[in-house]
């Protein structure tokens, strides 16, 4: 009997975990208002977690900045396409009017924890939005997020939670000479 409550710890230990899974995103944005069309283009990371929601970093190479953005206020939704398949549709409201989508088709990921996560293991981004400025601003949105299995395996093999993945993502931006920028969304 001994020899099996170590096993139940540990079990339980690890079902417990709040595993991590990081994708790096390459994302278009076209702003059009004030008689003026902007296209910003930028890379960056999504860390999910079941239980610490959603963060976002975007990084801006030519400036050599980044922003993050956390959301727990979202919209998660799981559409049974076929007897097999799922979909993923993960929505993030913002501005006036208007959010941003991602949509994958679900599979189960190695992550690096005994167990195979089911997220997918790429999005779609897509989105438009309306700005709440005095003079009001268009925004579509366009990309492309993929699942990041070396830093996901690497942030739970080191027993990261969500909190932690973005520590130290945050510290590695850093230490590659970037700026941290408030975000303004």
């Amino acid at each position: 009997m001994k020899k099996f409550i170590p096993l139940a710890l540990l079990a339980a230990t690890l079902s417990s975990r709040a595993d991590v899974v990081i994708y790096t995103h390459t994302t278009t944005e076209t702003v059009a208002g004030n008689f003026t069309t902007t296209t910003n283009k930028h890379t960056g990371y999504l860390v999910l977690s079941s239980s610490y929601g959603a963060t976002e970093f975007d990084v801006f190479a030519r400036s050599r900045t980044f922003s993050v953005h956390t959301d727990t206020n979202y919209t998660l939704k799981y559409v049974h396409t076929s007897p097999t398949k799922t979909r993923v549709v993960f929505g993030d409201k913002h501005g006036v009017v208007g959010a941003t989508w991602l949509r994958g088709t679900m599979s189960h990921l190695n992550v690096g924890t005994l167990d195979k996560f089911d997220a997918p293991s790429t999005f779609t981004i897509s989105g438009f939005y309306l700005s709440d400025d005095a003079e009001p601003k268009q925004t579509s949105v366009a990309g492309v997020a993929a699942f990041d299995a070396k830093r996901s395996r690497a942030f739970n093999a080191l027993g990261y939670y969500a909190a932690e993945s973005v520590a130290a993502l945050r510290t590695y931006l850093i230490g590659k000479g970037y700026t941290e920028v408030t975000d303004t969304d």
